[in-house]
């Protein structure tokens, strides 16, 4: 996921440098409002519909998230990957292949935009990964991914820096061996740091200042981590952007192991009002499937599939009836009812500029 940089975390150079990308990525409008409730609000240009609540969308968005592999050679008990069948109502490990990703480039051929080729699952297990940066980035489009860092090769970074990739973050949780591998369960402490430093290494060797790819590093903050977190930060400094996450559930979706503790992410009762992720962001499953956001990772949207309706079609029809719902306070479907990631997301008041 396109990740935003906690600023309490970095030096300034480095906040100012995230600043640019973020501008670079979705084009957003410095404006800002302060609220008492809640933070002011960077305007993206597909922002301007739900400040207006206004259903109608005409160009897909700034942020396309398009999955390359639902599937993962970790075991993470805060992810529903690893048992799918099971808690993803039956989903089957899948593999985007290139036919699917072609359609959703020519969906988003008319201009730029920021292409995040994770959704869930580990994107390095596709083995086209590299030329599909290259392809996002011949159209060019800034193009990043999130990944475990377990598959980094010396050839695999060499590819992927090759091919022009702007961002990977690394996912990484806690700052020592006993609690990374309690974690990420299947995963080498050692050997994904060393990956990890050797991608930085080679960005450093084969990009030059103005056009290195930018190197983040996230980690959850449950329970378990929370006592690492400034070794976390110190640990990555020289070599990375760092981001410490609250836990969440997958918006209520997911009974986390109780050595992780409660979700730390909103669960204060407030009058529902529309989600900005079906404004703002587009979603593609690694079988080509539309979603109305990352937490419909169930699909019980049931949206159509690339092959059979383009995905500009697919925004202005069927996830623009969604929006026409909720603008109206009809939260009823089966993809968003018992949904809470609307309430760590900002509310249509708070957007500033349309």
């Amino acid at each position: 996921m396109l990740p935003a940089t906690d600023p309490f975390s970095l030096p300034r150079r480095a906040i100012r440098k995230a600043l640019r990308l973020a501008r670079k990525a979705i084009g957003v409008v410095p404006l800002f409002r302060s609220t008492a409730s809640q933070p002011p609000i960077v305007l993206a240009p597909s922002m301007n519909a739900f400040a207006r609540r206004s259903p109608v969308v005409e160009s897909l968005p700034d942020l396309i998230y398009v999955e390359m592999a639902m599937a993962c050679n970790f075991g993470c008990k805060m992810c529903p990957v690893p048992e799918s069948r099971k808690l993803m109502d039956g989903r089957v490990p899948s593999i985007m292949k290139p036919d699917t990703f072609a359609l959703v480039l020519k969906s988003i051929s008319d201009r730029p935009r920021n292409l995040w080729l994770t959704q869930l699952g580990e994107p390095m297990l596709n083995k086209h990964l590299a030329d599909y940066v290259k392809a996002a980035k011949s159209n060019g489009h800034h193009v990043g991914f999130t990944t475990n860092g377990s598959l980094m090769t010396e050839e695999k970074a060499r590819d992927l820096l090759a091919a022009g990739v702007d961002h990977v973050v690394f996912s990484f949780d806690g700052a020592t061996k006993a609690t990374f591998e309690k974690i990420r369960i299947g995963g080498n402490f050692d050997e994904v740091v060393a990956n990890i430093r050797m991608f930085a290494a080679m960005n450093r060797r084969l990009r030059s200042s103005q056009n290195r790819c930018t190197i983040q590093v996230d980690m959850i903050v449950s329970d378990m981590t929370e006592p690492e977190v400034d070794d976390f930060h110190a640990m990555w400094k020289d070599v990375a952007l760092t981001q410490a996450i609250p836990l969440d559930d997958w918006a209520g979706q997911l009974e986390l192991p109780s050595d992780f503790g409660k979700p730390r992410t909103s669960r204060e009762e407030i009058e529902r009002y529309a989600c900005d992720l079906l404004w703002n962001t587009a979603y593609v499953s690694a079988e080509g499937n539309a979603m109305m956001c990352c937490h419909d990772y169930r699909q019980r949207s049931k949206l159509p599939n690339v092959h059979e309706k383009p995905l500009e079609q697919i925004w202005r029809s069927d996830i623009e009836s969604e929006r026409a719902k909720q603008v109206t306070g009809d939260f009823s479907s089966a993809s968003c009812a018992a949904c809470t990631a609307w309430k760590t997301r900002p509310r249509p008041d708070t957007v500033v500029g349309a």
